[in-house]
């Protein structure tokens, strides 16, 4: 439940983003993760239907921030924990998901430029084995 607040406040700070934005190829980038975090959302609401059948909800109420689960502002998360709060956490998750996404990238690369290096490498033994058995002739 903690994580489909979490999407929801993601979901509305791109919205916010985009809305400011003017730039159109980071407007679609951000659309497709929004995209992306409502389908997942999505999902979640499905599994709370059916796990609890007498709470109400959609996707659309999610998406605004009215989450069901808080009933009474008094003992909510809601209340204990400050919107700024809020932002620095969805913040540290979207950084935490861009630095795997850094990781696997560079684990890519790193495979990559070792792969090229072997292959060097056996072309460097085989020009010098060459060489070695002409200069023995």
């Amino acid at each position: 439940m903690l994580q489909l607040e979490m999407l929801s406040f993601v979901v509305q700070q791109r919205r916010h983003v985009m809305r400011l934005n003017d730039r159109a190829m980071q407007n679609t980038r951000l659309r497709a993760k929004n995209e992306k975090d409502v389908k997942l959302i999505s999902e979640g609401v499905q599994k709370i239907c059916q796990l609890a059948p007498n709470m109400k909800t959609t996707t659309a109420d999610i998406l605004e921030g009215n989450f069901p689960w808080i009933t009474d502002a008094s003992d909510s998360t809601s209340s204990l924990v400050s919107i700024a709060e809020k932002r620095k956490i969805a913040d540290m998750c979207v950084k935490l998901e861009r630095l795997k996404e850094e990781k696997h990238l560079l684990r890519n690369e790193m495979r990559q430029y070792l792969s090229y290096c072997d292959s060097q490498l056996s072309d460097i033994k085989k020009i010098v084995q060459d060489d070695c058995s002409l200069s023995y002739h």
